[in-house]
């Protein structure tokens, strides 16, 4: 008896929660997931080396960039939910430059120490930007 009534319990707090209050953070953590894990993914399905003379000692595989892809989704995340604000133009300009500057800076950074080729590079931000986009996508459909 003592036992259904702590699982009633449980499954009232369970449904008390509203979800949608947290959905930017939920889309937020599972698209950090999705792209570090897809880059793993396909890290291991390519099997691409990295240039051997790299500046800097990396190990594991090339193909594709994961700090592309992570500097490119927090950008793209973070250019839609923080700098888009109605009506103030300024901020946003200047949050598009900041974030934008950020995930190429990133990206640049990967080529200039020749741990990454171009090709990765652009592979990996197009991937981070991908899945930002279907995170926003995902939370504007669950807003309607």
């Amino acid at each position: 008896m003592k036992k259904q009534s702590k699982q009633k319990k449980v499954a009232e707090a369970i449904g008390n929660l509203k979800l949608d209050e947290y959905i930017d953070i939920y889309a937020f953590i599972v698209g950090l997931l999705a792209t570090i894990g897809s880059v793993y993914v396909l890290k291991n399905i390519f099997k691409v080396p990295r240039p051997s003379n790299a500046y800097v000692i990396e190990t594991g595989y090339a193909m594709p960039s994961g700090h592309a892809s992570l500097g490119f989704f927090l950008a793209v995340f973070l250019i839609y939910y923080i700098v888009k604000k109605p009506g103030n133009s300024f901020r946003e300009t200047i949050g598009w430059i900041i974030l934008g500057a950020f995930a190429i800076i990133i990206a640049a950074s990967r080529v200039f120490l020749n741990v990454h080729t171009i090709n990765q590079v652009t592979i990996g931000a197009i991937i981070g930007t991908a899945i930002a986009l279907l995170a926003i996508l995902y939370t504007r459909r669950k807003k309607i």
